[in-house]
């Protein structure tokens, strides 16, 4: 792993750790870090589901966008 840019869409503490020790370059989530750990985008993407004014089978992509925007979702980008 030494050197390496880790590329994923979720994480631990102790991956984290994990990927330290290893010397990776970097670690990129596609989700942002909340209280140490990175969760999956399928949970992420129940969140934005649950803040929804409308039911979820009628959510467009811009929708997403907006519910990302409002509660400020962004990448985890970590360089060791």
């Amino acid at each position: 792993i030494k050197g390496k840019i880790i590329l994923t869409n979720t994480v631990t503490c102790d991956d984290v750790k994990m990927l330290r020790d290893r010397k990776a370059a970097m670690l990129i989530t596609t989700t942002p870090e909340l209280n140490g750990r990175s969760f999956g985008t399928n949970v992420m993407e129940g969140v934005l589901v649950s803040l929804a004014d409308k039911p979820y089978n009628l959510l467009t992509p811009e929708d997403y966008d907006e519910l990302l925007d409002k509660i400020g979702f962004a990448p985890r980008i970590e360089k060791f």
